[in-house]
């Protein structure tokens, strides 16, 4: 299981580097379009390489702030509980997840090949959507892992001691 966990963290790591990519693209995106519009010359494609950019950013970074241990947790509730009733906790708000996680990964695999069935695309840059939305896929797919990997570490200590 620890090949498993550093496995995914180093993906973590690479789709992280990954997101800070895209948010890197956001802003000098953002940028050259306030320009070219000062000069009356927009770009015709800043909402497809935004919300695009933005999903990347969201999705990209979750698996690798989850590894973290960064995300928004309601403190003032769960440091009032005991240890024992803080891991019950952490083990039942993680198998919840990582049901929801693996059930969003199937329907956006599903909706994957749909878009690529029906030959859907963005409307400025015509990417094809079923692209953007397995690319999307690979990310929840990996933070599903992450899910897992907590799982079987708080069995594990739960076994343990």
């Amino acid at each position: 299981m620890d090949r498993f966990n550093r496995f995914v963290e180093a993906i973590s790591k690479v789709f992280q580097v990954i997101a800070g990519i895209a948010l890197a693209n956001i802003t000098i995106y953002t940028l050259l379009d306030i320009l070219m519009r000062a000069l009356k010359r927009p770009f015709s494609s800043t909402l497809d390489v935004i919300t695009l950019s933005g999903a990347i950013v969201i999705s990209y970074s979750l698996s690798y702030t989850t590894l973290k241990g960064n995300q928004i947790r309601i403190e003032f509730l769960y440091e009032r509980l005991s240890q024992q009733a803080q891991r019950k906790l952490f083990f039942i708000t993680r198998s919840i997840s990582f049901c929801l996680f693996v059930f969003i990964f199937i329907n956006f695999i599903m909706l994957g090949l749909n878009y690529l069935k029906k030959h859907e695309t963005s409307m400025a840059l015509k990417l094809p959507l079923y692209t953007i939305t397995f690319a999307l896929s690979a990310a929840i797919l990996l933070h599903a892992l992450v899910l897992l990997g907590d799982l079987v570490k708080t069995i594990r200590k739960n076994n343990n001691g």
